[in-house]
């Protein structure tokens, strides 16, 4: 009678130190599921995690890659499908060889991913991409997230379908948007004339704009927790 206690007492703690058993905290240790979807002309590097509404990480230019969401992914992953990729031309996807559209490369990470729709967030060159798709494909879109949006510099020629938001047509194909959006700016950020976020304020009906202190354009490296809440927060609210 007693080993068979003991018997049940050791099958009872194997199962809650077990990934995803009672003492598992939640599913934040959700399986982390990777791999590559074909664009033209090469392959794009995702990661996928957790479950419910999807939630897209679009990452900054420069030296960056979809590892720089790393103080983003637990958080989000506890209540959403927490999608981050290498755009073209950085970390493990492929290099560009020839003209591409960033926002074709989205598309086709949705699809192989069977994501009909889903939130994106953005953070500098992330957010042109995450804007500029949801122009295209509002209806693939739940809802925005740029933070440090800015304009890409003059001698760098412009994807295909990516306007100069600050030219009329760009402005008008603003004004079209209806999905809830966040703007994020950090209040150290000095990049002169670069950013767009004041013609999308403008343009966009009902858009939110939050200036978090003391920051340059890398607000979700630089204050983590801040940033998770807004995200988290925007993220679980009604549609307006």
């Amino acid at each position: 009678m007693r080993q068979g206690l003991m018997a049940c007492l050791l099958v009872l703690a194997a199962a809650c130190a077990a990934p995803g058993g009672a003492g598992a905290g939640g599913g934040a240790s959700a399986a982390v599921d990777t791999g590559r979807a074909a664009v033209q002309g090469g392959e794009l590097f995702y990661e996928a995690r957790g479950q419910g509404a999807p939630v897209v990480l679009l990452h900054a230019g420069a030296q960056y890659d979809h590892t720089m969401w790393d103080g983003q992914v637990q958080a989000l992953a506890r209540r959403h499908r927490v999608i981050r990729y290498d755009l073209r031309g950085f970390g493990r996807s492929s290099r560009p060889n020839g003209p591409f559209s960033p926002q074709a490369d989205l598309l086709r990470v949705l699809e192989a991913l069977g994501v009909q729709r889903a939130s994106l967030v953005g953070l500098g060159m992330g957010s042109g991409v995450a804007i500029n798709f949801a122009l295209q494909h509002p209806d693939r879109v739940d809802r925005l997230v740029l933070a440090s949006l800015g304009a890409p510099p003059p001698n760098v020629p412009r994807p295909p379908g990516s306007p100069d938001l600050a030219s009329p047509e760009g402005r008008e194909r603003l004004r079209a948007l209806r999905m809830p959006i966040l703007l994020i700016a950090g209040g150290a950020d000095s990049t002169p004339g670069l950013r767009h976020e004041t013609v999308v304020e403008q343009e966009v009906p009902g858009v939110r704009r939050v200036v978090v202190p003391g920051v340059g354009e890398l607000v979700n490296l630089e204050r983590p927790d801040d940033f998770n809440r807004l995200i988290l927060d925007f993220l679980a609210g009604g549609r307006r």
